[in-house]
């Protein structure tokens, strides 16, 4: 039987336990496997950012119910005095009232017969209204006449109409009295006579 005997080599030990790595450096068999590690870390993180920001957004819940209605708020402070403002056209110095020229018809008329006035205030006037006496003499005769119309024919003349509606009798007359009144600016003369046609 034959007997190997083994020698201690010679060559230099090249194991760790023969050269551990001198303290503060890094092995270089480690390198590759920290910067793998970071690259897929920081991969990693890129797909998560990714996914978050692809996210489709939730959708919102139903509208909650309306509130109470709170209370009052204080009263604010007043504000500030506005400007002056335009002055107003002048009034009425005071009013008048005016009887025109009474009108009279022919003696027993036919019914249907009517008189009619047109009263104008003087110019620089202002008209307010209006309105006639319509008569006849007799109780029957005076039942048989009436005042048709009465209106304000523009801004400045009164319009009356008197008309027969019966048998007046022999000599009877209807008769029309208008009247206006009218006020007088403050301005204005009131030397002038209101005119019935």
């Amino acid at each position: 039987m034959t007997m190997t005997t083994l020698k201690p080599s010679t060559d230099a030990d090249h194991s760790f336990e023969a050269n551990p790595p001198a303290s503060g450096t890094i092995p270089k068999w480690i390198k590759p496997f920290v910067i793998g590690a970071s690259v897929l870390s920081l991969a990693g993180v890129g797909v998560a950012a990714y996914a978050v920001a692809t996210q489709p957004a939730t959708a919102s819940g139903p509208q909650g119910p309306q509130g109470a209605t709170g209370p009052q708020g204080p009263q604010g402070a007043p504000g500030p005095q506005g400007p002056e403002g335009k002055q107003g056209p002048a009034g009425l110095a005071h009013t008048t009232v005016f009887r025109a020229p009474s009108m009279v018809s022919a003696a027993d008329p036919p019914v249907g017969t009517v008189l009619e006035a047109k009263t104008t205030v003087p110019a620089g006037n202002v008209l307010l209204s209006g309105g006639a006496q319509v008569s006849a003499p007799g109780t029957i005769a005076d039942r048989n006449v009436a005042l048709r119309e009465s209106f304000p024919l523009n801004d400045t003349t009164w319009e009356t109409v008197a008309i027969v509606t019966g048998p007046l009798g022999p000599g009877v007359k209807m008769t029309l009295t208008p009247y206006v009144m009218y006020g007088v600016p403050t301005t204005a003369s009131t030397s002038t006579t209101p005119s019935t046609p």
